[in-house]
């Protein structure tokens, strides 16, 4: 069992009756709160790994042929910008609707 979740569905099973607020309050005691500085350390790798893919792109910048320079600098646009147009589908739709309403 995790702190979250006795934060989450411990309030419903106090209303239901399946435990008192005093047994709610010992089970949260029970789990200490996780401390939020670990979700640091992934970020953290990632940048370093893409700061060194960086740094090793542009140390041999004039050894790469020309096509493929053009490919690394287009590239991320062409593959994001399809992944953006489905993911914001829905807050596009949204926006299309509001300014329809506005005009």
């Amino acid at each position: 069992m995790s702190r979250k979740l006795l934060e989450t569905d411990g309030p419903d099973w106090v209303k239901k009756g399946i435990i008192s607020p005093e047994q709610h309050r010992q089970l949260l005691e029970l789990y200490p709160e996780d401390a939020r500085a670990i979700g640091l350390l992934p970020l953290l790798g990632s940048l370093l790994v893409g700061l060194s893919a960086l740094s090793l792109v542009a140390a041999n910048w004039q050894g790469l042929p020309e096509w493929l320079r053009i490919g690394l600098l287009l590239g991320p646009f062409w593959a994001l910008t399809p992944a953006v147009s489905f993911f914001c589908a829905a807050a596009i739709a949204r926006w299309e609707l509001a300014w329809l309403a506005w005009a």
